[in-house]
């Protein structure tokens, strides 16, 4: 449907609490593919509509996590993302223990089935799940729809970490308001800009090694420490240092800056 660009974001994050709320028992096996389509007011419709096409090819497959689970909620893993899923714990009159949907696949079920319960599971146990995604594309030309397009590892072809896990929705909203908070225009442009150049120099062109390089990581930690914040770095909780450190480290503070500073002001 169509939405102002300024709200797209809230009403994504509406649509995933909506998704949590109806499927929450079974978002493992259950995904939501959700796609933004940022386009000005002249763009083909046809082009928009392709677009949004073209996100349904977002990894549909079955995908191998790491489970760590000692009851609710539950954490997932892989080599470099992670989420937190809390299944509801009883059904739907509050009381009754849910015992028939917290099941996790233990091997590929197009080879097999076998199941296990959520609450029954040792550290880092391996599990198969569909999990849900969210990406986005900013059509300034109707050419740029081709660019919505995923390699047989499901990632976007030329983009560093998209698309994102449709659990990071809330986690970007947060990241974004630390840095619109904290920090002046130039001083984001300038963060973003040292980190993106040193990424590109040390890395180019397997850019990919930059997101599992410790040093990588600690500049990007001292590049933050260093910028001009309204609260001194050194004042903010540790686990919303960590955030920004991690989110500079994977590349989406410069996707969140290219979103928020760039798209939705053209776009809108």
């Amino acid at each position: 449907f169509l939405n102002p660009a300024a709200q797209a974001m809230a009403v994504a994050r509406k649509i995933k609490e909506k998704y949590l709320k109806r499927f929450g028992r079974v978002t493992d096996r259950l995904p939501l593919r959700l796609g933004l389509v940022y386009f000005r007011r002249r763009t083909p419709l046809t082009a928009v509509l392709d677009a949004g096409r073209r996100f349904l090819n977002m990894p549909p497959d079955w995908e191998e996590w790491k489970v760590s689970a000692d009851g609710f909620p539950v954490e997932f893993s892989d080599d470099r993302r992670r989420f937190i899923h809390d299944y509801p714990a009883v059904m739907g009159d509050e009381e009754t223990e849910d015992q028939w949907y917290p099941n996790l696949l233990l091997q590929n079920p197009t080879k097999s089935v076998q199941i296990k319960q959520c609450t029954g599971f040792d550290l880092e146990e391996h599990v198969w799940l569909r999990p849900s995604y969210f990406d986005y594309e900013y059509l300034d030309s109707a050419a740029r729809r081709f660019e919505i397009a995923y390699s047989c590892r499901g990632q976007r072809n030329a983009r560093l970490i998209r698309p994102y896990l449709l659990s990071e929705l809330d986690d970007m909203h947060r990241i974004w308001q630390e840095l619109e908070d904290g920090l002046e225009t130039s001083q984001r442009h300038q963060v973003i800009y040292s980190i993106e150049s040193a990424r590109a120099a040390w890395f180019d062109p397997d850019l990919q090694d930059s997101l599992t390089d410790e040093v990588f990581a600690q500049f990007v930690a001292d590049t933050l420490a260093g910028a001009n914040w309204k609260t001194k770095w050194s004042n903010k909780l540790e686990a919303d240092r960590q955030l920004l450190i991690e989110a500079g480290a994977s590349g989406q503070l410069a996707d969140l800056a290219e979103l928020y500073m760039e798209i939705m002001g053209k776009a809108g």
